[in-house]
């Protein structure tokens, strides 16, 4: 499977969900159990060089913005929620993050990365093992890109758009607890 493919399955199973995550990876783990192993551990592999090479402090710096805070696990759930998005979307927000201002509505989930598990339940549905083997290839070194901001304030500042729509939700949030 190349990159074009596995474009090709997240928009088809994106398009088929309505846009909802977990039925988006369900699709997802149907459809690749269908395919070879080998498809499986590509689509793996991609996968995988698309999540690390949106480690990138100002899209972490977004996606704090976006979800009123992100921790190191939740910004790992946030780069599997964009992938889900698509190619054009991904594309976008890694050349401008705050291109999401468009695509995320207010109180949206961004921070369910249900992706990261789709060729481990692919795998075990089709060889009924549960794990995946050790991938030969490429290796992707988390090397964080770029620099994230130090206090949320700065955050907010870097990207004023996304702040104007999303930090009214996270104060009402901060409000009621």
């Amino acid at each position: 499977m190349d990159i074009d493919t596995f474009w090709q399955m997240i928009d088809e199973t994106r398009t088929a969900s309505d846009g909802d995550s977990k039925k988006q990876s369900d699709l997802l783990v149907e459809r690749l159990a269908e395919k070879s192993q080998d498809d499986i551990l590509d689509f793996e592999q991609v996968r995988l060089m698309l999540h690390y090479q949106a480690f990138r402090g100002d899209l972490w710096d977004a996606a704090f913005v976006i979800g009123c805070g992100c921790d190191d696990d939740a910004f790992s759930d946030f780069r599997g929620w964009l992938i889900q998005q698509g190619k054009l979307v991904y594309e976008q927000a890694l050349e401008d993050p705050q291109t999401l201002l468009n695509v995320v509505e207010r109180g949206a989930d961004t921070q369910a990365d249900v992706l990261y598990w789709v060729a481990d339940k692919a795998w075990e549905k089709k060889t009924g093992e549960e794990t995946l083997p050790i991938i030969d290839g490429p290796t992707y070194p988390l090397r964080f890109d770029g620099s994230s901001l130090p206090t949320a304030e700065e955050k907010y500042t870097r990207y004023p758009q996304l702040t104007e729509k999303f930090r009214p939700q996270c104060d009402d949030e901060e409000s009621t607890e």
